[in-house]
């Protein structure tokens, strides 16, 4: 599918500019199939087996049809438990602030009441509600919805599943027909269907169903971190393995802006290409990266169309893309591919799987145990080699690596101080080789010149 620039979306300004400020470059299937479809006012159920981008792709719609001069509920976003509550209400916010005017709020179970009612009072434009808390706000008549327009089911599998139906009912009750319904699920199970059809007699499918076919033979290595994690596995991933000449995919301008600080402040050469790079700059970063200038070439999906790069000795995909088209396309440029996968972006790796129809091997971040000996003299090597050099940059981030990840410390320091005591013990007998080759002989001294003679 062709995929789409959400800075091409006919929506606000402002909802542009939030976008270019969460660091989103394209729509995914999912958000080119949806985000158009919403827009235009049209019943949607949405097939996805995975819930990346869901959020955006109904959060970017939502956000852009609030009237702002009407201070009542027009959008309302159903969710299964609170968790998901406060990570729905969150990522919405980030493009309301963009929109002056527009108010986010969120219910859910073991608030306490008064939190509720206080959130129900002040009438948030879009209001994001565990189904389960809503039920008794709308019982007991605390929350009206004279103007909703538009019911968002974020994850309509879970909700159904869930024993829900009554709630369901209930709030069939107090909106009305023409009230536009979006639900987003990962099966389209019998009781899916019939709360959709509760809620609207006619309705778009969408189904997202990735394929991939990948003949070139390729290596992949996964290592499962926690997102906060994947900078120190990155790091450590560096020191023990020869990665430069690599080109490490991000999804999003932050992300490239903030790896690529991460990498420069620990001496490495890097240059950052995301979709508003010029032709002119991506030329330069193909020819500094050719000609072995750079160490790390750090890109987006779109920030990567058109590069024609040679030497690529590894792909390090730091995020995984939404799309699995875009994995394709990044594991076609080199035969050894490296991914870091987060917590909450296993449910896309096993996607991934399912599309190329094998499963890809997990490997362990390693520590300077496992390490063999060619390893560890390679990287003792490297610490010699910069302290020689006074290559202070370099110098700093390995040693603050082996006092992290040598088995102690004082193993870590040892190393260090061995070598600095043997480079310093060479430089001073270089330097007394050298002076003394210099240094004329001494004068003999003349007695009756200084007047030291004995008298006569």
């Amino acid at each position: 599918m062709q995929r789409t620039l959400f800075s091409e979306l006919q929506v606000s300004s402002e909802i542009k500019s939030a976008v270019e400020g969460i660091g989103l470059e394209k729509c995914s299937s999912l958000q080119a199939e949806c985000i158009p479809l919403i827009m235009e006012g049209k019943d949607v159920l949405a097939k996805c087996i995975s819930n990346a981008g869901v959020v955006d792709a109904y959060a970017i719609p939502t956000v852009d049809s609030v009237d702002t001069n009407i201070s009542e509920i027009q959008s309302l976003v159903l969710v299964n438990d609170r968790q998901r509550a406060l990570i729905v209400a969150e990522e919405m916010r980030l493009y309301a602030e963009k929109k002056v005017g527009v108010s986010i709020g969120s219910i859910y179970t073991g608030q306490p009441g008064s939190v509720q009612d206080r959130v129900i009072k002040s009438k948030p434009h879009i209001l994001v509600a565990q189904l389960k808390s809503l039920e008794s706000l709308i019982e007991d008549e605390k929350v009206v919805f004279d103007e909703l327009k538009l019911i968002v089911a974020d994850e309509l599998s879970d909700l159904a599943n869930s024993g829900l139906e009554e709630a369901i009912e209930t709030l069939l009750e107090s909106t009305t027909e023409d009230t536009q319904f979006v639900a987003f699920t990962r099966s389209d199970s019998e009781i899916v269907l019939k709360v959709v059809e509760q809620f609207t007699d006619e309705y778009i499918q969408v189904s997202i169903e990735p394929a991939m076919e990948i003949e070139k033979p390729i290596i992949e290595e996964v290592y499962e971190v926690g997102r906060i994690c994947k900078t120190e596995v990155l790091q450590r991933l560096l020191d023990f393995c020869d990665l430069q000449s690599s080109v490490l995919f991000v999804n999003s301008t932050v992300s490239a802006q903030s790896v690529r600080r991460v990498l420069d402040l620990k001496g490495y050469r890097t240059s950052c290409l995301t979709y508003s790079s010029t032709s002119a700059e991506k030329n330069d970063a193909m020819d500094y990266f050719n000609a072995g200038d750079i160490d790390f070439l750090i890109v987006t999906d779109l920030g990567a169309v058109g590069l024609d790069l040679e030497g690529v000795q590894q792909v390090i995909q730091y995020e995984l893309s939404d799309e699995v088209d875009d994995f394709g396309d990044r594991v076609l440029l080199c035969e050894k591919n490296i991914l870091l996968v987060a917590p909450e972006e296993i449910s896309q790796l096993d996607i991934i799987e399912e599309a190329i129809g094998r499963s890809l091997k997990r490997f362990q971040v390693p520590f300077i145990e496992g390490l063999g000996t060619n390893d560890e003299n390679r990287l003792f090597e490297a610490v010699s080699t910069r302290l020689v050099r006074n290559d202070f940059r370099r110098r700093e981030a390995i040693i603050q690596r082996l006092l992290q990840v040598a088995p102690s410390t004082i193993d870590a320091m040892g190393a260090i101080m061995d070598y600095a005591l043997e480079v310093q013990a060479k430089t001073r007998s270089g330097e007394d080789e050298s002076r003394g080759a210099r240094k004329p002989s001494r004068p003999v001294q003349n007695d009756s010149a200084s007047g030291g003679g004995a008298a006569g």
